[in-house]
């Protein structure tokens, strides 16, 4: 009767996970807990055939009031994979496809209690690699997660095994690590997440982590991409802030560049990740704190070209191999070059606006952006919308509504549907920063980008971008980036 009522907890639990995010719905952080959602702020981001080690614990990261970590993983279509979770604690993997959804996830295929799950990615794309328990009031802690693949579909995996100790971090200490060895994320529990503009505090004495041999607080934050967070320390004693990425290696640290002997560090977010920050002490004394976040847009330097006339965009979708036009090889739907407002023949409505009074049709429209000094090629293309009396294609970015000459519209196949101008593609509703399956790629920034539509507080339906980030559908409107998340709908095929 255990046996058979363990099995049914399994699949009442594994059952309850893919309904959580069927339909592409994020799982929801526990309400009044100080937790944020694991799936929106992934921990860190893993390679083929690498592993990483940390500690799941606390509150900070939650699925359903479970905690959890995510890590991003970049899968091309036919990859097949293995993901292994080793711990000491009776662990669960699980893998979320670019929308959302739960595709694959295990308990104890790795032996004893660990998880381990074999997938085969249909489509390229950035995955999201869980790690949590199936018990909200079980044991978790250390834990080991490993990938290894293969570049083609069908071929089989060659199991890893256990995972050996990450190169750095070293056997476990108890008390904190030696005078001079690196942030370990295994041994320094943290103390909770930092809330925009809200102070927390904490106490460093004899018991605490140490770093360096100083006594070191950890802190967790969630990034969002061009966002720049400032953290200020206050105390009465000269203390240091400090910033660790995922694998505990420091991107940055600041003594006094607060009032008096306090520390200010300012950090860019260039994705969603959480990021750790470190109080620390910068002599012997040591002892009560408060720190506190207060994060803001920045711009981050990207400027719009005019459209290449040989373009070898990477990415998956349609390339502009030197040509006018390009074709999405599944819908039909083709990207035509144009400027200065002028719109192709049998453009593809996706939205409306009032102008002058009358509805009008609003078309996708896509631009070139790149870096400064980035070399030749490295582009971003990123969708935005087009009408007829406008003097361009305009694309959210850089927090604001940009105006881009020249551009390519998305317009009908060839020959143009007679009828039914959604045989080709469909818009399909979604919410969440949610992406549907299917959903046509339109272009490439910090991932793939695909064509969304949002409604306008009265202004219509405006044509936007959308990537598998999370963020939302953003849409240029009222010279600025407006990210809308409660609903809005994505081309996809149908």
């Amino acid at each position: 009767m255990r046996v058979r009522a363990l099995v049914a907890a399994a699949r009442s639990f594994a059952a309850a996970l893919a309904a959580a995010l069927a339909g592409g719905i994020a799982l929801a952080p526990t309400a009044g807990a100080q937790a944020a959602n694991a799936w929106q702020y992934p921990v860190g981001t893993i390679g083929i055939n690498q592993q990483v080690q940390s500690t799941l614990a606390g509150v900070a990261l939650t699925m359903r009031g479970t905690p959890a970590h995510f890590w991003w993983f970049s899968c091309t279509g036919g990859q097949t994979i293995q993901l292994d979770v080793v711990a000491r604690w009776d662990a669960y993997a699980l893998i979320t496809d670019p929308a959302g959804k739960v595709v694959a996830q295990d308990d104890d295929s790795g032996g004893d209690r660990n998880a381990r799950v074999t997938y085969t990615c249909p489509v390229p794309g950035t995955y999201r690699l869980g790690v949590t328990t199936r018990n909200a009031s079980g044991e978790v802690g250390e834990y080991r997660l490993s990938v290894r693949g293969t570049a083609a579909a069908g071929v089989a995996v060659t199991p890893m095994g256990v995972p050996e100790p990450i190169a750095g971090l070293g056997p476990e200490l108890p008390g904190g690590g030696a005078p001079g060895s690196p942030f370990n994320p295994r041994n320094s529990r943290p103390r909770g997440l930092l809330r925009q503009a809200v102070s927390s505090t904490g106490e460093l004495g004899d018991g605490s982590y140490r770093y360096n041999g100083r006594p070191l607080d950890a802190w967790q934050y969630g990034c969002e991409p061009h966002r720049e967070v400032t953290v200020n320390a206050t105390s009465a004693w000269d203390n240091v802030l400090v910033a660790f990425d995922a694998a505990g290696r420091e991107v940055a640290r600041d003594d006094n560049s607060g009032a008096g002997r306090n520390a200010r560090l300012v950090f860019q977010c260039e994705e969603r990740v959480l990021v750790t920050f470190g109080v620390t002490a910068a002599g012997d004394s040591a002892g009560t704190y408060s720190v506190a976040a207060q994060a803001r847009s920045y711009i981050p330097p990207l400027a719009a070209i005019p459209v290449p006339r040989a373009a070898a965009v990477a990415g998956g979708w349609c390339p502009n191999a030197g040509v006018p036009i390009c074709t999405d090889a599944v819908s039909g739907l083709r990207w035509s070059r144009a400027e200065n407002g002028v719109i192709p023949a049998s453009p593809f409505p996706v939205g409306t606006w009032p102008r002058n009074g009358v509805m009008q049709s609003m078309s996708a429209c896509r631009g070139y952006f790149q870096l400064p000094g980035a070399q030749p090629g490295a582009w971003q293309v990123l969708p935005g919308k087009i009408s007829q009396g406008l003097p361009g294609c305009y694309v959210g970015v850089n927090s604001a509504e940009v105006l881009v000459a020249s551009y390519e519209v998305l317009v009908h196949p060839t020959p143009a549907p007679v009828s039914d101008p959604l045989n080709a593609a469909k818009l399909v509703v979604a919410r969440g920063g949610m992406l549907p399956p299917r959903a046509i790629v339109a272009g490439n920034g910090e991932s793939a980008q695909f064509v969304c539509v949002a409604a306008m507080a009265g202004d219509g339906a405006h044509p936007g971008r959308i990537a598998a980030d999370g963020r939302g559908c953003v849409v240029a409107w009222a010279g600025k980036e407006v990210v809308v998340t409660a609903e809005y709908q994505v081309l996809a095929r149908p």
